[in-house]
Order: structure tokens, then C-alpha cells, then sequence
């Protein structure tokens, strides 16, 4: 997807407007030292059409110090808040599910779709507090459909995004991969460039898509 079709995409949102509203999660846990991010999707509803997205970050505190050397934009988005930083040099999995406390206490998250992978510890205890977690994973079956479906709300326009600088750096970094029976499948273009958000953006909207209040 072109940046310029993404930032074509409505950005505005009124936070009190998406607070106590319903939503659909989609989280992409770290393995251990990197990002983790969790997208927030809001389908519409009478007051609009547009899909709203919103997106949380968390990476280590010195994993960001180390990547900030090669993208100092890393800095400059946490600084912004965009970023949260996690204390250590590792995936803090009780912080996350603090923050994950942090926001169904504003949200109304009526499920929350994970890929097992690096997840099922964090999981359990979030089942445990009572969070409506959905196993999705992350493999071409589940994916493609829901990712297709991502590529042509953004085409349309019908995605708003926020105007999440990390999300727009990610999107630039996928590499769609046209595989067996026409499945699509997101990939990196390299090791080092991270797509978690559109990660945890085609799960939410997979989720949803499989969701019987639909």
C-alpha cells in the first residue's frame, strides 16, 4: 500500500468519543526483546462508516536505546508518547498486562485476538483476570482473509488511522507475498524493519470479521 494512499486515509479522532465504545483487539506479543503492539478496532456505527484504529506500543528500554542509534525516530516517538518504554532489557510481560488493565479500564473490549506464538503465558494470566482473548493465529489461513480485507478498507479509505507515525513507518515496511490459492501474506522487507502494528491491525479486524455481533 503506497504511503500515500495511507495518509490519504481519514486521521482525526476524538478521544472521548472512543472511550466506553465497543472494540475488538489485536495483539502481537514480543518473543522477547522487541516491539510489542496492540490495535484497538472500533467498526462503525451509526455516528460513521469509517473503521477507527488505535494503536499501543511498548518496547524495551534498552532495546529502544540500542534502535534508536539506527532510526533516531524511534526516540523522538517515544518522547511523543507513541512508544511506551518497558523497564530492562526484555519483554516485560507483568508491566503488559498492567497496561492491558490500563485499557479495558477505558475501552469496551469485547475480544481480544492473539497468536499463540510467545503469547500463552501472558494469555493465561489475562484469561485468569477475566480479558475475552480469542486464539487467532497468525498462519496464512487465518491471515489472508482478514488481511485482504485490511488492503481494501485502506483503499478506500474507510480506515482511520489516527495519524499513528510508528503504524505509517510500519506500513512501510510490509512486503505482501501472493502465495498457494491466492492467499495473501504479510512479511518484513528485512529482519530489522518491524510490522507489528499491521500485525496486530489484521488480526483485530480478523476477530471482528469472525465475531458474531457482526
Amino acid at each position: 500500500i503506497p504511503d500515500e494512499i495511507w495518509q490519504a486515509c481519514p486521521s482525526k479522532q476524538d478521544e472521548d468519543e472512543l472511550l466506553n465504545r465497543p472494540c475488538y483487539g489485536g495483539l502481537d506479543f514480543a518473543s522477547v526483546s522487541d516491539f510489542t503492539a496492540v490495535c484497538l478496532l472500533f467498526p462503525p456505527d451509526e455516528y460513521t462508516t469509517e473503521y477507527r484504529l488505535k494503536w499501543f506500543f511498548w518496547l524495551p528500554e534498552d532495546v529502544m536505546k540500542v534502535k534508536s542509534r539506527d532510526f533516531p525516530d524511534i526516540k523522538r516517538w517515544v518522547d511523543a508518547g507513541w512508544i511506551t518504554v518497558t523497564p530492562g532489557n526484555v519483554t516485560d510481560y507483568d508491566y503488559l498486562i498492567e497496561e492491558m488493565h490500563k485499557i479495558r479500564a477505558s475501552y469496551t473490549l469485547l475480544s481480544a485476538g492473539y497468536d499463540p506464538h510467545n503469547a500463552w503465558q501472558t494469555v493465561a494470566k489475562l484469561e485468569e483476570d477475566g480479558f475475552p482473548m480469542d486464539k487467532f493465529s497468525q498462519g496464512i489461513t487465518s491471515m489472508s482473509a482478514p488481511a485482504k480485507e485490511f488492503e481494501r478498507l485502506v483503499k478506500k479509505g474507510e480506515i482511520n488511522h489516527g495519524g499513528n507515525p510508528v503504524m505509517r513507518w510500519m506500513m512501510s515496511n510490509v512486503l505482501p507475498k501472493i502465495e498457494l490459492n491466492d492467499n495473501l501474506r504479510i512479511k518484513k522487507m528485512s529482519k530489522n524493519q518491524k510490522i507489528d502494528g499491521v500485525t496486530a491491525a489484521v488480526i483485530a479486524l480478523g476477530v471482528y470479521l469472525s465475531s458474531p455481533q457482526v
